[in-house]
């Protein structure tokens, strides 16, 4: 019954979308290029970024970003109404996550021909825009864990049911990746043909790699900082950052082992050493950082994470990243993992939490040497590695791309 009801709101809703979409392209298009997303109220580093350079070569770029919450129903469907027109418009949308916008929109699209029938093949999708070109950045580098198809029918992921019936990643013209190693990973967890898949970089790489080498961030002090930081000051300026940082848990029944060691006292003696700061994910209950996740990453010295892709940005800045997985045998059945740390850097990886907690009390007093190599063979082939100019290259890709369908 709720699936069914689930049908026809799909259908209503495509029906609508549908119409709208051509009334709105009885309208010339123009140069523009639109930049969407429903996970923030304001554009990213990287739609500004890209939006820049492509002012510079004679678009217009329009920023429609509106976070949905049951808040901010009727702002959403006025964004919803807006972005149908300004799709309808543009040459080229850039999003960031899944848009059911464009899911839902019936293009003017191409189509490859597969080695298998589509429904004997591993591609969802077999259908591209080419009017407008529709461009997917995402908005993490690698794929640390499984997500989109890779884990249907999981209890972390989605349904293929409510994947198909919402047309969930539908739409794409290109689909952007950060390294060959992970480009079938890529293809897989979007659902197409891995020709569809564009050895790209966000302008975010240019950002991290530019603060790694001016030297802006907080390193780990070589000596030990128990003789050089007296605790009762209350200072913390000359004292190292310890950022916690898990991932999102979909799952409310799913063990939480952050939520856990943050509910706990043992972690809390770190204080006299560093700074601790936690980051749970925004789309959490619990949120008790005091600022966004990117500052305290920039601010950090160590990152405690589980499975977030927040270890390649932390890779590209430099930082020490531990793992605490003590629920890892589940996760790898739901999700699942496409990179396994315990395979790649088991030094790295702790399953328990007082010796987690003893690590970093060695690191920060200078007793254990953090095995560089280690990280950099967990991230080897999910980040390609090119002298800056991300942003010039992808705006010279996607003005390729909107040229080839003329």
């Amino acid at each position: 019954m709720r699936n069914a009801a689930k049908r026809v709101f799909v259908v209503c809703a495509r029906f609508v979308f549908n119409v709208l979409y051509r009334f709105f392209c009885l309208f010339s298009r123009k140069d523009e290029i639109l930049f969407a997303s429903r996970q923030a109220n304001t554009p990213s580093h990287d739609y500004l970024a890209l939006g820049c350079e492509f002012a510079k070569r004679g678009y217009t770029p329009v920023y429609l970003n509106q976070k949905l919450s049951k808040k901010t129903a009727f702002k959403y469907a006025v964004h919803v109404i807006l972005e149908i027109y300004h799709l309808a418009r543009c040459r080229a949308c850039f999003l960031d996550r899944y848009d059911p916008v464009v899911g839902f929109i019936k293009f003017k699209s191409t189509s490859e021909e597969l080695d298998l029938p589509l429904s004997d093949s591993p591609f969802f999708h077999n259908s591209f825009p080419v009017e407008p070109v529709v461009v997917q950045i995402w908005h993490a580098f690698g794929a640390f864990k499984k997500f989109g198809y890779q884990s249907h029918d999981t209890s972390e992921g989605h349904s293929l049911f409510e994947l198909d019936l919402y047309r969930v990643h539908a739409n794409y013209s290109w689909i952007l990746c950060s390294g060959e190693g992970c480009r079938s990973v890529y293809a897989e967890a979007f659902g197409y043909p891995k020709s569809r898949v564009a050895l790209l970089h966000r302008p975010e790489y240019d950002e991290l790699r530019m603060l790694r080498q001016e030297e802006k961030l907080s390193v780990l002090p070589s000596k030990n900082i128990l003789k050089s930081i007296k605790p009762e000051s209350g200072d913390a300026s000359d004292r190292p950052t310890v950022l916690f940082a898990p991932t999102l848990r979909k799952e409310k029944t799913a063990r939480h082992p952050f939520r856990e060691l943050y509910q706990g006292d043992e972690w809390r003696y770190l204080n006299k050493l560093a700074l601790v700061e936690w980051s749970f994910h925004p789309l959490e209950a619990l949120g008790v950082a005091s600022g966004g996740a990117e500052e305290l990453l920039q601010r950090a010295s160590i990152v405690v994470t589980d499975y977030s892709s927040i270890v390649y940005e932390a890779f590209l800045l430099g930082k020490k990243v531990l793992f605490y997985t003590p629920d890892i045998d589940q996760y790898r059945l739901s999700p699942g993992l496409n990179t396994d740390p315990m395979a790649e850097c088991p030094q790295l990886v702790f399953l328990n939490k007082k010796e987690l907690l003893k690590y970093i009390d060695a690191l920060l007093c200078g007793l254990s040497v953090y095995p560089e190599e280690s990280l950099s063979r967990f991230a080897k082939g999910a980040i390609a590695e090119y002298e800056g100019n991300a942003t010039e290259r992808l705006v010279d890709a996607a003005i390729r791309w909107i040229a080839e369908k003329e």
